[in-house]
């Protein structure tokens, strides 16, 4: 089955625009959540800074070290914090994404529902899917750039290592061996198996909420001679969402954003609590505003995202984009 683009870019686009007041009933609420979490992390991080900012200031400038200590304080304390959130991130993109695939794989729209925030075996099974989409990324790069490395220090890793001590003093002598054009083809290959591998999975995630199965073997066979078809898709629906965005941004920057920016650019950016102070008298009477702006354009952006893989896997499966499959 040959995935028709023009009409796949089209239901998925129709679906955005159509179904955006259900798509928003459905994402709200656990998007929200995520919004108040990510804006409180982030004041108490710049809190943090500012708070260390005189140690950094009168530390002993000759020993590097000093700051690298700091630095690493800083990241041992937020570690945590950032591993909580990629989680709590990863709960809600499962959320959301599993009840719009629901929507237009099945029609569930979940009517009268305002507070929908479900996780049980699909979404925890569509984090799987992900968890193991970034395994294989990670696998693709490490079986190709790996080689390379070993190659590119002709056997002598410990030596090869110890060589970056000596940057950038020796980028010339590295030059004329030509050892960087060969990890450049390596990292260029790397990446290209990666697209490849990720294009012909892509219709995974409505696999999975459909099958309820993690198995990668039906979106693989389904996305066979597509692959180019694929990338069109990508490239016409990002073409759309670009086009999106700049108006969203010009008509942002009209209402006064460029003099927010001129302003910040005035400031004595060595004082961290002056720069402090004013983000927050400048942006907090804006959060609200930067909620919804922001909310609406997530919505929207993940929508029309799911749109796309879940009309392609029900075009690829032989089903009309407004017949539900069979459950």
């Amino acid at each position: 089955m040959k995935l028709p683009v023009f009409s796949t870019f089209g239901n998925a686009l129709g679906f955005a625009f159509g179904s955006f007041l259900t798509c928003l009933r459905l994402a709200w609420l656990p998007v929200t959540l995520l919004f108040l979490t990510q804006q409180a992390v982030q004041w108490l991080v710049l809190d943090d800074l500012v708070a260390r900012m005189p140690d950094l200031k009168g530390m002993d400038q000759e020993n590097p070290l000093v700051a690298f200590k700091i630095i690493g304080a800083i990241w041992q304390q937020m570690a945590p914090i950032q591993v909580a959130l990629m989680l709590l991130q990863a709960l809600v993109i499962a959320a959301v994404a599993v009840s719009i695939h629901r929507v237009i794989l099945f029609g569930d729209r979940r009517e009268g529902s305002l507070l929908n925030f479900s996780f049980g075996k699909t979404e925890f099974m569509y984090m799987l899917m992900a968890a193991a989409m970034s395994i294989f990324v990670i696998a693709i790069l490490a079986s190709v750039l790996l080689p390379a490395v070993y190659i590119v220090a002709e056997g002598n890793l410990p030596g090869f290592i110890d060589g970056f001590r000596r940057f950038p003093d020796n980028v010339t002598e590295v030059a004329r061996s030509g050892r960087i054009g060969v990890f450049g083809i390596a990292y260029l290959l790397a990446w290209l198996l990666v697209i490849y591998v990720s294009i012909r999975l892509a219709v995974w995630p409505p696999s999975v909420v459909a099958t309820g199965s993690l198995s990668p073997s039906e979106p693989w066979s389904l996305m066979r001679g597509n692959v180019l078809r694929f990338i069109g898709l990508v490239f016409l629906s990002g073409l759309a969402l670009w086009i999106l965005m700049a108006g969203i941004a010009i008509a942002i920057f009209s209402q006064g954003g460029f003099e927010t920016i001129k302003a910040m650019q005035s400031l004595d950016h060595q004082d961290p609590a002056q720069l402090q102070q004013y983000m927050r008298e400048r942006i907090t009477p804006l959060l609200p505003v930067f909620y919804v702006i922001a909310l609406l354009l997530y919505t929207f952006v993940i929508s029309f995202s799911i749109a796309l893989i879940s009309y392609s896997y029900k075009a690829l499966k032989g089903f009309s984009a407004a017949d539900p499959l069979p459950a």
